[in-house]
Formats: C-alpha cells, structure tokens, sequence
C-alpha cells in the first residue's frame, strides 16, 4: 500500500467517523483498502432497524466527498450475530480508527 493510499483510506475514515460521532451507538471503526477500494466496518450496540439505517445512509457523505472512490461500509450489528463477536467479521489488516477525542 502506497502512503497515498493511506491518505486516502485516513481521509475516508476520518470523514465517515466524523458524520457518525454523535451516534452513541457507534463503538469502533475499522478501515482498509486493497489498491482502489475501500472498506469501513463500524461495530455498533444492538441497534434498531432506524439507527443502522441512518448509519449506512451517513455513507452517502463518503459518496459526495469522495466521487471517484470504490467503497463500502458494512454497520456489524450484535442483534445479526448471535453469540459470535462482530468484530471477527473484520480481516485482520484493518486499521482501528478514532470515533471519538480521547
């Protein structure tokens, strides 16, 4: 991966996690990218039909500021997963990013 690659991917990451912050359930994003695609894996509270559908229309932002870019957000919500951890859904080469200030 290129350091412009890495730009790219923290630009991305940055702008989804600054359009969901206020979300209380939102508890971690995970980012990577494989040469033109990116990826976003946001691990959530159990959450209601509405709120994982405003967090996967807040990926319309990604769409507006980044036109060109080949992407996916994939919202892991607990209720889908039984006893498993989401957070097993997330390969192993992605990149934790910061919701929120510590």
């Amino acid at each position: 991966m290129a350091i412009a690659d890495q730009a790219t991917l923290a630009d991305v990451a940055k702008t989804y996690a600054d359009a969901i912050r206020e979300e209380g359930s939102a508890r971690q994003l995970w980012a990577s990218s494989h040469r033109d695609y990116f990826e976003l894996w946001l691990v959530t509270e159990p959450i209601d039909a509405d709120v994982e559908r405003q967090l996967y229309t807040a990926e319309l932002i990604l769409y507006d500021r980044f036109p060109e870019a080949s992407l996916s957000v994939h919202v892991l919500n607990p209720r889908y997963f039984g006893d498993s951890d989401p957070v097993e859904m997330i390969p192993r080469d992605a990149e934790e990013i910061q919701l929120r200030p510590a």
